[in-house]
């Protein structure tokens, strides 16, 4: 059976801070995180150290939410990075940060990496970010079936119990 935590709390409470510390403690863990670094957002290959950029550059390609224009190319190669390391055998943990609007109501965004990770069977953790005001339509969207949902707090003390 597939284990899935969602890491939930409202938005700038600190999720994705914590998953960074939770990363340096831990062997065998990849994914994307979705830090702001000098107030852009960026996409964090976990596995390979790497920031990227999330946000548009000039005329390429684009996907829009509420105020915000994403870059395409940067979701696909994201996308990419959670498919292949979802494959490791070796995986402990794979994180995904976050799941929001743009892959529940447009099928866009990380939609493509989500939906395909959770139809596979796999033996290491899955770890989705969610804000908690998306919390159900996240879980009835993607069919989640029993997934351990966590507070910040939550998320300290099982890390810290690890």
């Amino acid at each position: 059976m597939n284990k899935i935590i969602i890491l939930t709390g409202e938005i700038q409470t600190g999720k994705t801070t914590l998953l960074q510390q939770f990363c340096l403690q831990q062997n065998n863990i990849a994914g994307i995180l979705t830090p702001i670094v000098n107030g852009k957002r960026m996409f964090y290959n976990i596995a390979e150290k790497d920031f990227f950029a999330m946000e548009t550059h000039g005329n390429e390609e684009q996907l829009a939410i509420g105020k915000y224009l994403f870059s395409t190319a940067a979701f696909t190669k994201a996308n990419a990075i959670l498919l292949d390391a979802s494959k490791s055998i070796e995986l402990k943990y794979l994180i995904i940060d976050e799941i929001g609007p743009l892959e529940t109501r447009q099928q866009q965004g990380l939609f493509q990496s989500l939906t395909e990770i959770i139809a596979a069977d796999f033996n290491y953790t899955l770890i989705i970010v969610v804000r908690q005001s998306l919390l159900d339509e996240v879980i009835t969207s993607f069919n989640l079936l029993n997934p351990l949902v966590l507070s910040l707090e939550e998320m300290r003390q099982h890390v810290v119990n690890k």
